[in-house]
């Protein structure tokens, strides 16, 4: 029996955004919820990342109603694991995102994943991932 060592993953608002909005069953990013919801992945969640979530999801050019954001909240909560972050003195292209980086440094970096559609604005490092490779990185561990 293999033993697989959990992974724990950061989800920019990005990439919850464009999975929710896909019409397509198999784009990476709609990968990427459906095995948040199988538990194949142990999101991290802080207060504020939540909040973003919500106050992104709510804006009106995304036209979700308010029971499926209210819903899908709800949901992710209940999974995520809470996560204090970690303070650093990086400075991003987009200082917004600097909560996604710190909430991802709560777990040091083994096994643990920023995943987002804009990797241009965060350092380059190997935990920082883009949707379809984070799959990858889902399917090379067989998990």
């Amino acid at each position: 029996m293999n033993i697989h060592q959990k992974i724990y993953v950061v989800l920019d608002t990005n990439v919850i955004v464009a999975g929710l909005l896909s019409s397509k069953k198999d784009s990476a990013t709609v990968l990427v919820l459906e095995y948040l919801f199988e538990k194949k992945f142990t999101l991290l969640l802080t207060q504020d990342i939540l909040l973003e979530y919500q106050k992104v999801l709510s804006r009106s050019k995304f036209s979700f109603s308010k029971e499926l954001i209210t819903g899908f909240l709800s949901v992710i909560d209940k999974l995520a694991e809470k996560v204090t972050p970690v303070s650093s003195e990086i400075k991003l292209t987009d200082m917004n995102d600097l909560p996604f980086y710190e909430a991802a440094l709560s777990r040091g970096t083994e096994s643990v994943y920023l995943v987002t559609g804009n990797n241009k604005h965060f350092p380059p490092e190997s935990f920082i991932v883009t949707p379809r490779r984070f799959l990858e990185i889902i399917e090379e561990e067989n998990i």
